[in-house]
């Protein structure tokens, strides 16, 4: 990764956190935080892609080309992120549980920044001094991480005692929960190891956690200035935030039609500069919780011409 483009994308993927993205898609203040080294190297690896005319996962192209929109959910798609940071000491282990789609492939990336090493060694050997595995067990049996077969995680296989970043990834992943383990194997180190997992896939979120929609978003109006406003929605644990879809005819489905935007208010400015010809604009208004639960769309509104230049 070390060229100008991968230090451009690792810049945008610290900014994606420092700013309150993760985990809603916008940017949110409490949701600030400073993300590790390996949780930014970690994101990246999560949001490769296989180079066309080249095998997965080689020596040449590495984990692949980097593409920050597989991995950085900005709100307007069923593919998402969750990450952890934290920090095991020797002979600790711990566990997460998330539950994933099909449709869609599942990635999951631990990334660590280990010790430095001495010069004074056997260098045919390998130089880990803190060593962490990782364990994905699913509906398809126990992975670990950097086995691979035809360029995706399989069964079975021993645990990596050489790199400092490890991956399960499921190409056509089955629908259900996965357990994902870090174990700190035991070395002569015997310190604490910061480290940092990422999991992308469908509709990925924490498992056994909340699944409730937030309400339908209510009394949405639309000024002839092109403001939307609309009566707050209520949810079980809280509102995150509402999203905005448009489309050029009316009851469109959400999923079919263009995502506009966010918003934590209950109004948003959807005026574009005023142009010609003419585009008549409908839209629809969904609220979501911070597990990424959607509520259904608003009744569409379009009672007034929403002119933009064609094209915008």
């Amino acid at each position: 990764m070390s060229s100008p483009v991968s230090a451009g994308d690792a810049a945008l993927v610290r900014q994606y956190y420092v700013d309150g993205y993760y985990p809603n898609g916008i940017a949110t203040p409490v949701d600030v935080f400073t993300p590790l080294g390996s949780l930014i190297k970690a994101t990246m690896v999560a949001s490769t892609r296989n180079p066309e005319g080249y095998e997965p996962i080689n020596d040449r192209t590495g984990w692949g080309i980097v593409v920050l929109d597989d991995a950085l959910f900005l709100g307007e798609r069923a593919r998402k992120i969750w990450v952890h940071q934290d920090t095991l000491s020797e002979g600790q282990e711990d566990t997460w549980s998330i539950t994933a789609e099909s449709g869609g492939e599942l990635k999951i990336v631990l990334a660590w920044s280990d010790r430095s090493g001495s010069s004074g060694g056997d260098q045919s050997l390998p130089r880990l001094k803190n060593d962490l595995d990782l364990e994905v067990e699913g509906p398809g049996g126990l992975y670990r991480g950097n086995h691979f077969s035809g360029g995706e995680s399989v069964t079975g296989g021993s645990e990596d005692r050489l790199n400092t970043t490890e991956v399960v990834w499921l190409r056509t992943p089955t629908a259900g929960t996965y357990t994902i383990r870090v174990e700190y194997f035991t070395t002569p180190q015997d310190d604490d190891q910061p480290f940092a997992l990422v999991a992308v896939g469908e509709n990925v979120a924490p498992a056994g956690g909340d699944t409730e929609p937030p309400s339908v978003p209510q009394s949405v109006q639309l000024s002839s200035e092109g403001q939307l406003t609309w009566d707050a929605s209520t949810d079980n644990v809280g509102v995150a935030g509402y999203r905005v879809y448009r489309d050029t005819v009316a009851y469109f489905e959400t999923e079919e039609m263009g995502f506009l935007g966010s918003t934590s208010d209950t109004n948003y400015s959807a005026s574009g500069s005023v142009g010609s010809p003419t585009i008549n604009y409908y839209f629809r208004i969904t609220a979501y919780d911070s597990a990424q639960n959607e509520s259904d769309p608003s009744e569409t509104v379009g009672e007034h011409d929403y002119e933009v230049e064609q094209g915008s």
